[in-house]
Formats: structure tokens, sequence, C-alpha cells
């Protein structure tokens, strides 16, 4: 015979994903606010080109790049936020355990990583817009297929992949502050050491095949094979915290 927690644990996990959902509507007005300043950063242009012969044709290069690096950074607060002492207390009002509020907070930052990918790469239309009316004379050539399906697509899943990847480095260092208060110093000091030393450069090749992935179905089981990592790691931190 089943025991009850056996039966209900994937209404338990259910129930976690819904109420965060709607404790955390309040993320979503802030990945507004996120995008549309990314926007206007962006309308100075990423880049610019030029090119020569009989005619010099010079122009402005924009992208929602910058749209996208703002909302995986707001990615990784959110996720930061899912591991405070707070979180954790709401997460047992519920009948639950720390694998059901870890796999309810590992789909939860899933879902809101496939949202905030599609918006992202929206926002990219909406930058489109916005130049032409600000400039009735800009002339815009939307390279890459922009407007394609297929490329909208790709654009949508691997950019969401991207945030995934950043809300889960942003949930397992959350759970390593919540371990010991010590990492609030070393995890900061170990990123900007490692930023600005050689070792970035030294690591480049391997980012580069990791994130650069070609094949899309490669890319897919890196993503979530690290994303997976991240959160297992997290589980454990978390399992040591109760015991501690």
């Amino acid at each position: 015979m089943m025991s009850l927690n056996e039966i209900s644990t994937g209404d338990v996990i259910k129930k976690q994903i819904i109420y965060k959902m709607r404790t955390y509507k309040g993320a979503f007005t802030t990945l507004m606010f996120v995008q549309l300043l990314g926007i206007l950063f962006s309308l100075g242009g990423t880049g610019s080109f030029s090119m020569g012969g009989i005619y010099t044709v010079a122009g402005t290069q924009y992208s929602s790049m910058t749209v996208i690096i703002f909302t995986g950074i707001w990615a990784f607060v959110t996720a930061v936020l899912l591991t405070t002492k707070e979180d954790r207390k709401h997460d047992f009002v519920f009948v639950t355990n720390r694998l059901t509020s870890n796999v309810s907070n590992a789909v939860f930052l899933g879902i809101i990583s496939v949202i905030s990918g599609i918006t992202a790469i929206l926002s990219g239309f909406l930058l489109a817009v916005i130049l032409i009316l600000i400039n009735s004379e800009i002339i815009l050539h939307l390279g890459g297929g922009m407007y394609g399906v297929s490329t909208a697509a790709a654009g949508i899943f691997s950019t969401s992949l991207y945030i995934l990847m950043a809300a889960a480095l942003g949930y397992l260092a959350g759970s390593a502050v919540q371990l010991h208060p010590v990492m609030k110093v070393v995890i900061p000091a170990a990123f900007f050491g490692f930023l600005f030393s050689g070792w970035v450069v030294e690591a480049g090749p391997l980012f580069a095949m990791v994130f650069l992935e070609e094949s899309i179905w490669l890319f897919l089981v890196k993503m979530l094979g690290l994303a997976a990592l991240c959160f297992g790691l997290s589980a454990w931190m978390t399992d040591r915290l109760e015991v501690m």
C-alpha cells in the first residue's frame, strides 16, 4: 500500500508552484521594468558598421542583447530570493519537505525563464517600432531573418536556456549563502577575482564550447545538464542546512 506522502507529492509540488506564481507576481512587474530599461539602453545602438567602395555606407547596429543580459540578472536575483529564510518558511505552509520545495522552485524558475525568454526576444520588435517612431527617416534592415518563425523560435529557445542557467546559478549562490554567511563575501570575491584575472582568458575556449554550441540539441543537453547540477548541489546544501 502506498503512503499518503507518496500519493500527494505531485499535488504538493503543483500547489507550491501555483503559490509561488501568485506570491512572486511582483517579479513579473520588475521583469517588465528591467526589460524596458534594457530597451532604453539599446536605443543608442550596440555597434556600428561602415562599408566602402564607390559609395560609403555607414550605419548603427541594434539588438536585444542588452535586454537579454538584464533579464539574466533579473532571473539570478529572483532565484536568490527563493533561497531566503522567509521563502523557506512560506514553503512549509504546505505538507512538504526539502525535496518538494527544491523541485517546485526549479520548475518555477523554468517557467519564468521561458516567459522572460519570450518577452526578451519580442523586445527586439518593440525596439524596431520605437526606432521608427522616433526617427521616421530611419531605414531598418532586420538581419538574421528576424521575422522568420523558425529563427524567432530558436531565439526564444536558446534565450530561455541562457536565462534558466542564470537562474540556476543564482539558486546555487543563494543556497551557498544560506549554508554559511561567509559565502556573502567569498562568492563576489571569487567572481570578480576570476573576472579580472588571466583565468577568464584561459577559460574562454571552455565557455565557448559550452555556451556557443551550434547544435541546438547538444546545447539543450548541456544547459539542462548544468542547470540540473546546480539545482542538485543546491538541494544537497539545503539538506545539510536542516541538519546543522
